[in-house]
């Protein structure tokens, strides 16, 4: 389990790049909708289909499906983050957030924090055993 909440957590830092890519699919998609129709002077096809509605129809549906991604995303990135803020021991805290938060690498963590990489990789696995135990007992309810 260990691994897996590692894995999550590497994820955290890309969750809002991913999230404003979604939003920006949704723009998109919601610019190529059609308000309506027009008509011109152009001659007329022989067959009635409204292709037009269906397109709209199918940006709709995508539309409401990136916005149910968006959600997913944000509670996985919000479950997560709350799951470091709950680490009682300040530095473990404090280096999980510099970490997978804020995305900083483990140079700048050290500078940051004024300690030794062993500090860090310390405080780093006793939060990863921390944090598994806490996925595991939610999991388990």
């Amino acid at each position: 389990m260990q691994r897996a909440i590692e894995k999550e957590l590497k994820k955290l830092k890309f969750k809002n790049v991913k999230i404003q890519s979604l939003h920006c699919e949704i723009i998109n998609l919601r610019s190529g909708i059609v308000k309506g129709q027009t008509f011109d002077s152009m001659p007329k096809s022989q067959n009635n289909d409204n292709r037009t509605e269906e397109m709209n129809i199918k940006a709709i549906d995508r539309i409401a499906e990136l916005y149910q991604e968006i959600e997913r995303e944000y509670r996985e990135q919000e479950k997560l983050v709350r799951a470091i803020e709950e680490l009682e021991e300040p530095i473990e805290n404090i280096v999980m957030r510099l970490l997978y938060i804020d995305g900083l690498s483990w140079t700048q963590v050290e500078r940051r924090l004024n300690c030794s990489p062993a500090t860090i990789q310390r405080a780093r696995d006793k939060s990863l055993v921390k944090l598994s135990k806490m996925f595991d007992s939610n999991d388990s309810k």
